[in-house]
């Protein structure tokens, strides 16, 4: 839950109750809002975006524009009575909006590699990285147990040799916009990656104290977030992920040293990512 629908909170962090169940670490004891015989309710609103922010440093160095930002949460909440001194309401609702996104900075195939050129392909140290041809395999007469291949002249690869699934892929790939670093080229492509991941989160709790000694109660939340996440060469993820959580529960006081409590819970979770 949100803070604007939580009452209190308590961590236990150890020798806690077999009601709380048992595993590692620590348990944190929620206790929701619910409604009184007076009406309450509250709204908020907090708002950042790019024009209140800066441009990022490596952004900057890689002459890429200000990244888009956005992140808008707002909510209202409302509790009142349903029929005073028995019945009871409280709904709340948390929504976000957010757009982020961040420099990113890695490697891909130059034009002359993606046509089979690796002439100009260096190590670190300045060295060519000689390619061989793997159809020349062969067992090396000098050393048995090994083998030796022939090296592709001037260290290209045949256009007749490109698979042409190799050349659909590097069709999806981007060319180089960076110059790239050292004698490698490496990190020769810069892009600026956008997620997007809008949240929506209800709850809402009712309460029937049905007369001294019985009190029941209910409660619902349901949270979904329809995420875009970017990625740095492939189209970008989609993924929906939705949460319900709903409870009911019985409080008696059976006598003055007795009181039953019962509860009954169910939590769903759903993921679809594309």
């Amino acid at each position: 839950p949100f803070s604007s629908d939580i009452q209190e909170f308590n961590v236990l962090s150890s020798a806690y109750d077999a009601q709380y169940g048992h595993g590692a670490g620590a348990s944190v004891v929620v206790v929701t809002k619910a409604g009184t015989n007076d009406w309450h309710g509250s709204a908020y609103e907090f708002f950042q975006n790019d024009a209140l922010q800066a441009t990022k440093y490596f952004s900057k160095q890689a002459g890429l524009a200000k990244p888009p930002f956005l992140f808008n949460q707002f909510g209202a909440a409302i509790g009142g009575p349903i029929w005073k001194k028995h019945m009871f309401f409280f709904f709340n609702y948390d929504g976000i909006r957010t757009d982020t996104s961040s420099p990113t900075i890695g490697t891909v195939p130059t034009a002359a590699q993606r046509a089979g050129d690796f002439s100009n392909t260096f190590d670190q140290k300045g060295n060519l990285i000689q390619i061989f041809n793997p159809f020349t395999s062969r067992p090396d007469p000098l050393r048995p147990g090994h083998y030796v291949r022939d090296a592709f002249s001037g260290n290209k690869i045949p256009s007749g040799m490109i698979n042409s699934a190799s050349a659909g892929l590097f069709a999806l790939l981007p060319m180089p916009n960076q110059p790239g670093v050292g004698s490698t080229g490496a990190n020769n492509y810069a892009k600026t990656v956008t997620s997007s991941a809008p949240m929506n989160n209800y709850s809402g709790r009712y309460d029937y104290q049905i007369n001294e000694r019985n009190r029941l109660f209910g409660k619902f939340a349901r949270e979904s977030t329809p995420a875009v996440a970017g990625t740095f060469l492939l189209p970008a993820q989609s993924e929906y992920v939705r949460q319900v959580n709903t409870g009911i529960g019985w409080t008696s006081v059976l006598n003055s040293s007795t009181t039953l409590e019962a509860r009954l819970g169910w939590m769903g979770y759903i993921a679809n990512a594309v």
